[in-house]
């Protein structure tokens, strides 16, 4: 099997999967009943597809792709940790 159609698959599952855990706080949104389950389910799956393609296309990008890789992942869970401690005290 084609290496690239290997990691095309193993992106888009993991795509998938990243996007299960957000169902799981859907259950208040759906529960609420503001929204029907079968909505969240659709837009979810539309998330992780869009969001696969997003990451398939920069990948593909070599230029974007490469400044990307040099970015150290300590600093990418760092700023997310930052955002979120101020979004958690003052936004709400």
């Amino acid at each position: 099997m084609d290496p690239r159609q290997t990691s095309t698959k193993k992106l888009f599952i993991v795509a998938f999967c990243g996007t299960l855990d957000d169902m799981i706080m859907f259950i208040a949104v759906i529960m609420g009943e503001s929204m029907l389950w079968t909505s969240l389910v659709v837009g979810s799956i539309t998330a992780s597809f869009a969001i696969a393609l997003l990451c398939w296309q920069i990948s593909r990008f070599e230029p974007l792709a490469n400044c990307v890789k040099k970015v150290p992942v300590w600093s990418l869970f760092g700023f997310l940790a930052i955002y979120v401690l101020i979004e958690g005290l003052f936004v709400y």
